[in-house]
């Protein structure tokens, strides 16, 4: 049996209009044999970390009021997506999703920001989950709803789980073989998973993608398909750049390469798992179904893909020396790096001499001064400042000093195919 998994993300769940395209999409353009991946509704998570945010410091009448406007936020859509007897029934089954997490945030938080983090910010794929899910129904589809948490183990690493691929992969098989022989289609959360004692996690940044990439590994799946809002992959941000171009085909490497240096298309972890089944992966858009996007595949274009430019903010340059005025050593560098993973910062960009360390650090969840306060007892920080990074790929020489000319150019570094150029934090807009 063949299976392909789908992937709707927060975009193309926004509002009514919107969750009454997907419906459409998956009435007519989907295998019929899917299993259907969404994230939470447009700006949700957003919201649910305010939320998070109030619980954490105690004001819990901030953190219920915030939490009553996202549930009735999802009560206009329920309203206008669904007929007057229909409407309650969906009401009452985000209500169940509430209610539980007002419970959740009536009690005193936990000292760990992150558990209580995936605790309540979880809320929104649940619910977005069970909206599509009566949606799908109201339009006659043979579906049924799955908990991915019944499925998905994780370590406790809050906002950043590790999925228990082993028992995780049992269970996906087993009880994805069950419903799809039942059902046509098994609507479920991306992001989201649970410990062994049954605490939800989150998989971190573009978690949702990395859902349908584990689906799709442990049922060797057909395909994957990431619905977007945008037409596919670009050579480079086309929001920055004014000669973006859409990418037909790519293989996995070079967009493992984009997205480690910043291309916010697919995350890196998502690849992994549907690379070693050679599963491929095709971004398109919810909104232009003419155009088919991007494939993703170990295939290698005939044609060599150029001038690709990636633009990364959130990152900082940072010089480092031995304390003691010595060289660095292989102990001291372990403890870098040890410490760099701690405060879950990424290192795009690495140079090292005898006397001195150069990085480019990428701080996703703005961890870099508590990390820069821990490295100060064996290191002299002499340069820590935010930065952007541009990585360059296949590059035009002839065009470089274009791109960089009204640029504040911080350090250039060049290895193998890729030109790097650490940039001040208002170089580009």
């Amino acid at each position: 049996m063949e299976l392909e998994i789908n992937k709707f993300g927060g975009a193309s769940l926004s509002d009514a209009d919107n969750f009454r395209n997907v419906a459409k999409i998956i009435s007519n353009n989907l295998s019929s044999k899917s299993i259907i991946v969404a994230s939470a509704l447009g700006k949700t998570t957003n919201a649910l970390e305010k939320v998070v945010t109030a619980h954490f410091e105690n004001n819990f009448d901030i953190a219920q009021s915030l939490a009553s406007e996202i549930k009735l936020k999802h009560y206009e859509i329920i309203d206008q997506l669904f007929s007057i007897d229909k409407a309650p029934e969906v009401k009452n089954e985000i209500n169940d999703v509430f209610v539980e997490l007002e419970w959740f945030i009536e009690d005193e938080p936990e000292e760990n920001y992150n558990y209580n983090y995936d605790q309540i910010v979880c809320v929104g794929e649940l619910c977005s989950t069970k909206i599509l899910y009566n949606l799908l129904l109201d339009h006659k589809l043979n579906v049924c709803y799955l908990d991915v948490r019944d499925v998905f183990v994780s370590s406790n690493d809050y906002r950043n789980a590790q999925l228990h691929w082993e028992e995780s992969s049992i269970r996906i098989q087993k009880t994805i073989s069950q419903l799809i022989e039942k059902y046509d289609f098994i609507v479920t959360q991306g992001y989201i998973a649970a410990t062994t004692e049954n605490f939800t996690t989150t998989l971190g940044r573009e978690g949702s993608d990395y859902t349908a990439a584990i689906f799709a590994s442990c049922t060797n799946a057909k395909k994957i398909t990431v619905w977007k809002d945008v037409l596919g992959v670009y050579n480079c941000d086309p929001n920055i750049y004014g000669d973006a171009k859409i990418i037909s085909k790519i293989n996995y490497d070079e967009v493992l390469t984009m997205c480690y240096y910043g291309a916010k298309i697919i995350h890196p972890k998502t690849i992994i798992p549907i690379k070693s089944k050679q599963i491929p992966l095709n971004v398109r858009s919810f909104n232009d179904l003419k155009n088919q996007g991007t494939i993703i595949s170990k295939e290698i274009p005939k044609d060599s893909i150029s001038n690709i430019k990636v633009i990364e903010k959130q990152n900082f340059f940072v010089r480092v020396a031995n304390k003691q005025g010595g060289l660095i050593t292989e102990s001291q560098l372990s403890f870098l790096f040890a410490t760099l993973n701690e405060f879950d910062l990424v290192v795009r960009m690495f140079r090292s001499s005898a006397l001195e360390l150069i990085c480019c650090i990428h701080d996703p969840l703005y961890q870099m001064n508590h990390c820069q306060e821990k490295l100060n007892a064996i290191f002299n920080i002499s340069e820590c400042k935010e930065v952007n990074l541009l990585t360059l790929r296949n590059y035009n020489i002839a065009e470089i000093s274009t791109l960089i000319q009204n640029e504040d150019v911080l350090f250039e570094s060049s290895v193998d195919n890729n030109l790097q150029y650490v940039l001040a934090k208002d170089s580009i807009n």
